[in-house]
């Protein structure tokens, strides 16, 4: 990706969109448990839908940074679109990976103040 990018398109790209299937299929398969036996509950599935979510989103981006911090963008290897060095400044990919990793834990904290069950139990979060 050239640096004329758009930022929008840049952040996306960082977000690596093709890998979040994987934060999400458990928290399908899951409901669909919860479902099935009939302790589903819609706003505790969207809290851990946006957890794993943001989880996985900052994981990518920790992955970039980490990468570009111990020098493993270099030419030699196929570059991600993303890569810190290329595309944006360290601090910026830093600054994202915290606050991401912030609202994954405030997910958290709301299904907790909401007192919103696990499947399958009878105790709050």
């Amino acid at each position: 990706m050239s640096t004329q990018e758009a930022p929008w398109k840049i952040w996306l790209a960082a977000m690596r969109p093709r890998t979040l299937p994987a934060a999400v299929s458990p928290v399908v398969v899951g409901s669909a448990l919860a479902w099935h036996a009939g302790a589903f509950h819609a706003a505790a599935a969207g809290c851990c839908l946006a957890f794993a979510l943001l989880v996985q989103i900052g994981a990518n981006f920790a992955n970039d940074y980490y990468d570009f911090m111990r020098g493993a963008d270099t030419g030699e290897r196929k570059q991600t679109p993303a890569d810190v060095g290329n595309w944006t400044c360290r601090e910026q990919v830093e600054r994202a990976c915290k606050l991401v990793i912030q609202q994954a834990n405030k997910c958290l904290e709301r299904r907790r103040l909401a007192g919103l069950k696990t499947a399958g139990s009878n105790e709050s979060f």
